[in-house]
């Protein structure tokens, strides 16, 4: 019979001569899935850890709403991974949606670009303004995430020059307010939009109305809708959460509590990030120390 199912975590899986053999040399662990597949990487026809992508940012919209409403006659998506939330937004608001904005597919996505004058250029070529749907209108733009800000400005920028009489912005994730390191082509800190400003700030950065992002319990609770009739997977581990407990390590009471409940296997983490490695050597020793004073 045919299988599909996700490889998983520490799984290898061979298929060899019309054969298919699993192989896992790893101890368990609870899993650690990245929440930017739900946010942007994953096509929304996907199923990741058993959820439809395209149904989880439906709902990340609707919380977004809910957290962040604002009167205006259209939400319009930045095509293309801004269009599920864009939905979840105006089904939640009951503000119309529809397509302000036509993307060219030939164009790839601008934020990796490596200069400011390819990345201006390549949101000029991306995207263009349905004007005769903009004119006069108050809008909300939902977008995955911000990273440079430079797209959103020229977005921004682009439903003013349509007539547009108020832009509001609205992101479908949390502040990106440090690089990954794991899979997103995302830029030193120092070129993160978040990573420098304040809300208000960035808002201003943009040349927007008004400027919100989905909150992290926010997020969680969009995901949490969407699988509460399954297992609960743990929340993704994220790189604030890492720096937050590196710079704790002087607070033995915090790393006592962290070692005995054992949620984060840190010693397992890629050494190649010193923060990691540092307090992934400090975590096992203290554990080492403990054991042996039990």
């Amino acid at each position: 019979d045919d299988e599909v199912r996700e490889v998983e975590p520490g799984e290898i899986v061979i298929v060899a001569k019309g054969e298919l053999r699993s192989i896992k040399p790893f101890a368990v662990t609870n899993p650690r899935p990245c929440i930017f597949e739900h946010v942007y990487f994953s096509r929304p026809d996907s199923i990741v850890d058993g959820s439809s992508v395209y149904s989880v940012r439906k709902a990340i919209g609707a919380q977004l709403a809910i957290e962040s409403p604002v009167r205006a006659d259209l939400v319009i998506p930045v095509p293309d991974s801004g269009t599920p939330a864009a939905i979840g937004y105006a089904q939640q608001s009951g503000i119309p949606f529809e397509l302000g904005i036509i993307r060219s597919h030939y164009v790839g996505r601008t934020f990796i670009q490596p200069g400011d004058q390819v990345r201006h250029l390549g949101v000029k070529l991306k995207h263009n303004a349905n004007r005769a749907l903009i004119s006069g209108k108050s809008v909300v733009l939902i977008d995955d995430s911000i990273v440079r800000g430079t797209t959103s400005l020229k977005i921004v920028q682009m439903m003013r020059d349509a007539g547009a009489t108020e832009v509001h912005m609205r992101i479908a994730s949390p502040p990106t307010r440090h690089s990954c390191f794991y899979g997103v082509d995302t830029p030193e800190r120092s070129k993160l939009l978040a990573a420098k400003h304040n809300l208000e700030e960035m808002r201003t950065f943009i040349h927007a109305d008004s400027l919100a992002f989905v909150s992290i319990d926010g997020l969680y609770k969009a995901l949490g809708e969407i699988i509460e009739a399954r297992p609960p997977i743990e929340k993704p581990i994220t790189y604030r959460q890492v720096e937050h407990l590196a710079r704790a390590v002087p607070q033995r009471h915090l790393l006592r509590r962290v070692v005995h409940d054992r949620q984060l296997a840190l010693d397992r983490v890629d050494q190649r990030i010193p923060a990691l490695g540092v307090l992934g050597h400090a975590l096992d020793r203290l554990h080492r120390a403990e054991v042996a004073r039990s």
